[in-house]
């Protein structure tokens, strides 16, 4: 008798798990909508009513290189309740002794993007840091300035760790600067405490691994970072808040790399990207229709499972909500975009410093299939090609997705 139905059961088995998990996804869909339409807010008033009850709001741009995020930070700042509000803008990408470089440009009669120069020319990595988001930003802090008192006038605040290139001249002085950046959270934690006192409020700009509230290890310890800093010791005081981005999936970590050693260390790991609880997200903000704002906590997107850097060593049942307080949708992540590049930075001046920081950073091999990968006939050459202005473009991140449907 049990054969006679084998057939039928091996035909109709597909079409049941299949009805299952279509059920499954609608179930899914209805409850990230859900809560979309009833915790959803507009962005910027949303960051602006954290503003009321925080002294600083942490925003996790996923990407250093997205653009969405630094345009929510120009409609930001232009609100004239976010200057009643706040007064402190924080970069994590510019290092704290850069700061004269940052007010030298926001106090200057006219607008002149050359006197940032030096400031994205000593970043940490050692070879520039030529995003264009970052110029436009600090242009719409400036021009906002103009029409407040100097009192009233929004402060740019690097907090990186400081670089002193000039004195970093061996592999051995390279090894002991990057030594020095264990302590890279903490110096951000205590320039942001030390500058907004007892009473000011201001918003923090960075990504992923300095926005991370509680993430705990498997054994239970925490990963610190800078705002788990402000989450453990001042609860309350910060508010993390992430861009819905591309998702960063960490397959393994490489026991054995021969790949030049990075401060982000991205080349001692096997990665993907792709979409928060298998397109979840991105199906219910695409049912809603407009960028919205919605907190975790309590929430169908707080209660995903963690997903991130931390992955591969993480406390069982840790979710979305330890990690941050509230994501914000600006665009379907087909449509997001990446930076265009200021090529003016490399000032013929710095273009020999930048040719010696390349010779400490990379080998001698890495060199050579730059060399020849730019069609140069030498590192001069190809300097003068690879870091040139560059165009903005699609999220290249967002072609590697699975597709939604």
């Amino acid at each position: 008798m049990m054969r006679r139905w084998l057939p039928i059961l091996r035909c109709c088995l597909p079409v049941a798990l299949l009805a299952l998990a279509t059920l499954a996804v609608a179930q899914e869909r209805s409850a990230h909508l859900a809560d979309l339409r009833a915790h959803g807010r507009e962005p910027v008033a949303f960051v602006l009513d954290q503003l009321e009850r925080h002294d600083i709001v942490v925003f996790d741009d996923a990407l250093h290189t997205l653009v969405e995020p630094f345009e929510f930070y120009q409609r930001l700042v232009r609100e004239p309740r976010f200057r009643e509000l706040a007064r402190f803008v924080f970069l994590e990408a510019v290092p704290l002794n850069q700061q004269g470089h940052i007010e030298a440009y926001l106090a200057a009669p006219e607008e002149d993007p050359r006197l940032l120069h030096p400031a994205f020319q000593n970043s940490i990595s050692g070879d520039g840091f030529p995003y264009a988001t970052y110029f436009d930003l600090l242009r719409t802090i400036y021009e906002v300035n103009r029409s407040l008192p100097d009192f009233e006038r929004i402060r740019v605040v690097p907090v990186g760790s400081p670089t002193y290139w000039s004195e970093i001249r061996t592999p051995r002085d390279l090894e002991v600067f990057r030594l020095g950046l264990d302590a890279y959270d903490y110096t951000m934690y205590s320039m942001i405490r030390s500058t907004l006192g007892s009473g000011g409020k201001g918003i923090f700009l960075t990504n992923t691994r300095h926005a991370y509230q509680a993430v705990r290890h498997a054994d239970g310890s925490l990963y610190w970072n800078a705002t788990t800093y402000f989450h453990e010791r001042e609860p309350g005081r910060a508010y993390s808040i992430r861009f819905h981005a591309p998702q960063l999936v960490i397959e393994r970590l490489r026991e054995d790399t021969t790949a030049t050693r990075t401060t982000q260390g991205m080349e001692r790991m096997d990665y993907r990207w792709d979409r928060m609880e298998g397109g979840a997200w991105d199906r219910a903000f695409g049912d809603y229709g407009e960028a919205v704002a919605v907190p975790l906590e309590g929430t169908a997107f707080g209660e995903a499972p963690y997903v991130g850097n931390h992955m591969l060593d993480v406390a069982p049942g840790q979710t979305m909500a330890d990690a941050y307080d509230a994501v914000i949708f600006l665009a379907p992540l087909e449509e997001l975009h990446q930076t265009a590049l200021v090529g003016s930075i490399y000032t013929p001046e710095f273009r020999p410093e930048l040719a010696r920081r390349l010779k400490l950073l990379y080998t001698e091999e890495d060199l050579a299939a730059f060399i020849a990968e730019s069609g140069a006939s030498d590192l001069a050459g190809a300097i003068e090609q690879a870091y040139a202005d560059r165009a903005q473009e699609p999220l290249p991140q967002s072609r590697d997705l699975p597709p939604l449907e």
